[in-house]
């Protein structure tokens, strides 16, 4: 209640931020929007050292320090689109169902994602606790921290190849379109392989530190996570496949693909698995899903190869 209840007053500038770096970075500006966000972070440990640590005010504090320091990207991005040097600029608009409808679906792959994080998430802590207990969903949880770090290096990659694989798609640039997401893939699949090496060699000491040296919960890291873990090395596939897709607009792809590895394949081999492999089939299941939508994934780019590009407007229009 003290967190969320403070926090959610700065949701709508979290939601301005997201939609300043996009388009910062649709006009070729990323380090101007990596710059307005490090600034907002660098002031978010600021003010969360001075609200906890120094005038203790617990998590009501660390709401309003994350509040607060989400104020400062958003001013800015505001502030780079008022000043004139922008290449898109804010003017009157005329409003637009079909218009707005087609950004809502184009955007649901993304949406699918982040909902399913909630129910999937419910769905392994009621398998767990019935199989292993309280100490296997500690570990899930450290796997879970570890994954969103990793998932979060893959969100960067798609969040960059987007702004590019529109703006080639416009210019009717195929063949630089097929560079990029190589490129793009064979970055994902780098990232993964090194994260989940990490994994594998820092499994213990990850799990120390957030277990306070608990050797059931350690025991249990150690088997269970790098199992889990070894997704990382095909899931930068299919969620960058699935930004590749929604950057052409092909937002049916993308959302089967999002449908299938966040929430339909990965809660069905999550509650079945376990019943024929044991504890085991709960750590393979975030693998085998992303093995069994790499299958869908690969085959949708074997299909749309020759990459249709949506139609593009002679002029556009003021409003």
């Amino acid at each position: 209640k003290d967190y969320l209840g403070t926090i959610l007053w700065f949701y709508p500038c979290m939601m301005m931020n997201i939609l300043f770096s996009i388009f910062i970075r649709t006009e070729g500006k990323p380090g101007l929007s990596l710059f307005f966000g490090v600034a907002g972070n660098l002031l978010n440990g600021l003010l969360d050292y001075l609200m906890i640590a120094r005038w203790g005010m617990g998590l009501k504090g660390a709401a309003l320090a994350s509040g607060i320091s989400v104020l400062v990207p958003m001013l800015c991005g505001i502030g780079f689109y008022l000043s004139g040097r922008s290449v898109i600029r804010l003017k009157r608009f005329r409003w637009s169902f079909r218009e707005t409808a087609e950004i809502l679906y184009n955007g649901s792959s993304e949406m699918i994602a982040q909902l399913s994080i909630g129910i999937t998430t419910g769905v392994f802590n009621s398998v767990i606790l019935s199989r292993i207990g309280v100490r296997g969903v500690a570990v899930f949880t450290i796997a879970g921290y570890i994954s969103f770090i990793q998932i979060m290096l893959l969100t960067g990659f798609s969040s960059g190849l987007g702004p590019i694989i529109g703006y080639c798609a416009g210019a009717g640039e195929k063949e630089y379109i097929r560079k990029i997401l190589k490129v793009a893939l064979i970055s994902g699949f780098i990232s993964g392989g090194i994260c989940w090496l990490g994994v594998i060699l820092f499994t213990r000491p990850i799990a120390a530190a957030f277990s306070g040296d608990s050797g059931e919960i350690i025991t249990l890291a150690a088997s269970g996570i790098p199992l889990f873990a070894s997704a990382f090395l095909l899931n930068g596939f299919n969620i960058l496949v699935s930004g590749y897709f929604t950057s052409l607009g092909k937002a049916g792809i993308s959302a089967l693909i999002a449908l299938l590895r966040g929430l339909l394949i990965i809660n069905i081999l999550a509650v079945v698995l376990p019943r024929f492999l044991g504890d085991t089939g709960i750590w393979i299941s975030y693998p085998l899903t992303e093995v069994l939508t790499l299958i869908v994934s690969a085959a949708a780019l074997i299909k749309n190869r020759d990459i249709t590009l949506p139609a593009v407007p002679a002029t556009v229009p003021e409003s």
